[in-house]
C-alpha cells in the first residue's frame, strides 16, 4: 500500500510515514509507520550512490550537447537570413527595373520588396535573441571542479545553500518508486 506522509511535532516538522491499513475494512489497524530521518536518509544515500560515478559527466555531455544544438540552430537561421537577404537584394532590383508608368505592377513589386524585408528584420531579431540566449560554455577547469564536487556529492547536497525544491526535483526525476519492507524483529531470548 501507498505510505502517506504526517507531520508533528510542536511546529509541525517531525516527518513520519505511515500506512493507512485496509481502507476498506472498518476497524483495521494501520500496517506500518515508521519515521523519516533514518528513511530519507537511506534514500539521499543511495542516490548519491547511483548518482556520482555518472551524472557529473552525463551533465556535462548534455551541455555540450545543448551547445551543439545552438550552433546548429544559429547557423540554420544564419543561412536562412543571408537567403533573406538575397530575396530582398532580389525584390529591390526588380522594383527598381520596372516603369513608373506600370502602377500595378510597381505596387506587386513593392509589396514582395516589403515582405522580403519583413523576412530579413524577423530573421536579424531571432539571431539577435539566439545570442542573447547562449548557453553558458562549461570550460575545462570547470569541468575538471565539477568532476571534483562529483566525488563528494553528499557534501553538495549537504550544503545550505543547496534549496530543497531543487533536491525534491532530483529526486522525482531519479527516482520511480521506492519499496518498503517491514521485517520483525527477533526476540533474544533470556
Amino acid at each position: 500500500r501507498k505510505l502517506q506522509v504526517r507531520y508533528s511535532g510542536r511546529q509541525g516538522q517531525v516527518a513520519r510515514y505511515h500506512c493507512r491499513g485496509d481502507r476498506g475494512q472498518p476497524g483495521s489497524d494501520s500496517c506500518l509507520s515508521l519515521g523519516s530521518l533514518r528513511a530519507d536518509a537511506a534514500v539521499v544515500a543511495e542516490l548519491l550512490a547511483a548518482v556520482a560515478p555518472a551524472g557529473i559527466a552525463a551533465a556535462c555531455e548534455a551541455s555540450q550537447q545543448v551547445q551543439r544544438q545552438e550552433q546548429e540552430k544559429r547557423a540554420a537561421v544564419e543561412l536562412a537570413l543571408e537567403k533573406a537577404r538575397y530575396e530582398a537584394q532580389r525584390a529591390q532590383r526588380q522594383f527598381d527595373a520596372v516603369e513608373p508608368e506600370n502602377r500595378l505592377v510597381a505596387a506587386e513589386l513593392e509589396g514582395r520588396w516589403n515582405q522580403a524585408l519583413a523576412q530579413v528584420s524577423a530573421l536579424e531579431s531571432r539571431l539577435q535573441a539566439l545570442s542573447l540566449a547562449a548557453v553558458p560554455v562549461i570550460s575545462a577547469a570547470q569541468q575538471q571542479r565539477l568532476g571534483e564536487l562529483g566525488r563528494d556529492l553528499k557534501q553538495l547536497w549537504e550544503a545550505p545553500q543547496a534549496p530543497v525544491e531543487l533536491k525534491k526535483r532530483l529526486l522525482r526525476t531519479v527516482i520511480e518508486e521506492i519499496v518498503v519492507t517491514a521485517r520483525k524483529r527477533e526476540e533474544s531470548l533470556q
